[in-house]
């Protein structure tokens, strides 16, 4: 128990000895205070038919605490995933490997660890949530109303989505981006399995455990018939409430508890199932295959394979290797190799870009927007977040400085490569817009792309960590997709189909300008 116990001290405390960690606070308390909006905000967060609850201990705390599991749930996989490719990478899973520590304890370790980090946000946005009913000061404040719903929710999400982290991160071919895809899929799953018409059945399904929260408002109002006509709905929907209603929260109730319970357990075993797949850092499969043909492979490697992967690429950025080219072939070839090292990296790209195309043809075109555009880029985010530190990652970021025009160019290739990525996933519905005619919106769809590969590109070169790409925009994706946002935020045409031209030029501007401030910065650093 000490050995576990240390390990978890260790990687807890890894964790929040970080700028991004104090960023993270800060950004959920945020949450916090626009989960309960003021009564002339113009929008609520948990409505039932057009009313919004008094703001009481029971009715706050079970909005907030189901939004907060709801994020968990979203980015919780995000935020934690890399617990031991971290020790593999930086070479410390093989000096434990030689010591006598079972696989039990270190992969305890890392599951405790890596549980007690993600439920530090919960506990912030409790805090919050303490803070914002008092300063809306519509009732009295009660803690323990208040912990109830954050005990129950959002920390069993909690320790379901730890144990699919340690899950993922013991099997080969999940470690790398189509993980990321994959847990996306699943949480996809968690929200729409709930919908089934079997209520007693459906919170066993809930990994966020909406329908607790909806189950015990309607059966508040004996009103079991709002479950399946949207009375209820809970999120960021703009617009004045029609009233207000009292409710009490979520009851203490064992009806309640025994589904979140089955996920506690659920997570729990699925982290130490993982300890079956756990290969100890073994390198056996590293010369048992021909050539790196995996994310795994090229992420785990030593560093002479990392370097012979970028080989091709990086021949590109030497005048020597180059005379014989013009400025456009120079810039077509290494645009050229970038895509190539990525499809290599990443065997699912190309069968997955023929599926969403596919998809752009087959969907309905409210379907195409509100599914197949926001798939497309959720499908992408894995890539972009690594393609502009995937360099520093692999430790060859010291042959690009010592081009003479590797930094001249290094974000707008990165942009431009991007840019082509998430076009690849997205052309299907850039050429059905353009046979419907429908141009404003495939301008929409456009400044999208350029607007969402620009963040990944400033935040891959700004922090060298994939993961503050992924998780801001895995939020802001969730915001914009689920919940009803303003015309300004709407950065692809998803909810409002052909935004105005001046919306769309602004994304792009946007885009463009940070590429080149950035540029511009970059050229100005390696000078001095």
């Amino acid at each position: 128990m000490r050995a576990i116990w240390a390990i978890a001290k260790i990687e807890l405390l890894q964790r929040v000895r970080s700028t991004s960690f104090l960023m993270l606070v800060v950004a959920f308390f945020l949450a916090g205070y626009y989960f309960v909006p003021g009564p002339f905000s113009g929008y609520t967060t948990l409505t039932y038919r057009g009313m919004r609850g008094i703001y009481n201990s029971g009715y706050v705390g079970a909005t907030v605490a189901t939004l907060t599991s709801i994020l968990i749930a979203l980015i919780g996989f995000y935020l934690v995933s890399g617990a031991i490719s971290t020790d593999r990478k930086k070479g410390i899973g093989c000096i434990l490997a030689t010591t006598s520590l079972p696989n039990r304890n270190y992969i305890s370790g890392k599951y405790l660890g890596a549980f007690l980090y993600l439920s530090i946000f919960p506990i912030v946005l409790w805090i919050a949530t303490v803070f914002m009913q008092w300063w809306r000061g519509e009732d009295s404040v009660e803690l323990l109303t208040l912990l109830w719903p954050f005990l129950l929710l959002p920390l069993a999400t909690a320790f379901m989505v730890t144990g699919i982290t340690m899950l993922f991160e013991n099997i080969s071919w999940l470690r790398g981006n189509f993980g990321l895809v994959a847990y996306f899929f699943i949480w996809v799953s968690s929200i729409i399995l709930p919908l089934i018409p079997n209520k007693n059945l459906a919170p066993y399904l809930d990994l966020s455990g909406i329908t607790i929260l909806t189950h015990s408002l309607a059966a508040h109002f004996n009103d079991t018939a709002s479950l399946g006509n949207s009375q209820i709905t809970i999120g960021i929907v703009e617009g004045v409430p029609s009233g207000t209603f009292e409710w009490g929260g979520i009851p203490f109730d064992l009806s309640v508890v025994w589904p979140r319970i089955g996920w506690v357990i659920l997570g729990i075993g699925s982290g130490m199932l993982s300890i079956a797949f756990f290969d100890r850092f073994s390198l056996a499969y590293q010369t048992t295959r021909k050539k790196p043909a995996s994310s795994e492979q090229l992420s785990f490697g030593n560093q002479q394979t990392q370097t012979i992967a970028h080989g091709k690429l990086l021949a590109y950025l030497f005048p020597a290797k180059t005379t014989s080219l013009n400025q456009f072939q120079f810039y077509f070839h290494l645009w050229k190799a970038e895509l190539k090292l990525i499809c290599k990296i990443n065997r699912w790209f190309l069968p997955t870009c023929g599926v969403t195309t596919l998809l752009a043809f087959i969907l309905p075109v409210a379907a195409m927007r509100y599914v197949g555009i926001s798939l497309a880029f959720l499908l992408a985010i894995g890539i972009l977040s690594d393609i502009a530190c995937r360099e520093t990652a692999m430790g060859t970021w010291k042959y690009i400085a010592t081009s003479p025009i590797a930094l001249k160019v290094f974000p707008f290739w990165k942009w431009c490569v991007g840019v082509s990525i998430v076009l690849m996933f997205s052309a299907g519905f850039e050429i059905r817009y353009l046979l419907l005619g429908k141009y404003n919106a495939g301008l929409s769809l456009l400044g999208g792309i350029a607007f969402v590969v620009a963040w990944a590109v400033i935040a891959g070169i700004l922090t060298t960590n994939r993961k503050t790409f992924i998780v801001s925009f895995s939020f802001f994706w969730f915001l914009v997709s689920t919940n009803s946002v303003p015309p300004c935020l709407d950065y692809a045409g998803i909810q409002y189909e052909g935004q105005s031209v001046l919306i769309s030029s602004i994304y792009i501007s946007l885009a463009m300008v940070a590429i080149l401030f950035l540029t511009y910065v970059q050229r100005k650093a390696h000078r001095n």
